[in-house]
């Protein structure tokens, strides 16, 4: 089973924002901690980026018809 739910954390307990079915009592669930700062996510994002970008030549032109020729 796969759920997203978010959590808040307050006085070192995470405090989920949804209840689980009740059948889900007492078992055990792996958990992955996302930080959800967005200036955090930008500069990964941007890190990302400019590890995987390269420049096009200035020439450089995008054509289509030559991409979908069969």
């Amino acid at each position: 089973m796969y759920k997203i739910v978010e959590a808040v954390y307050k006085n070192g307990n995470l405090v989920l924002g949804d209840k689980l079915e009740s059948g889900k009592e007492g078992q055990k669930y792996r958990v992955i901690i996302m930080d959800n700062d967005k200036e955090a996510r930008q500069k990964h994002f941007f890190e990302f980026l400019s590890k995987h970008s390269f420049r096009l030549p200035a020439d450089y032109r995008f054509n289509r018809d030559e991409l979908y020729e069969r």
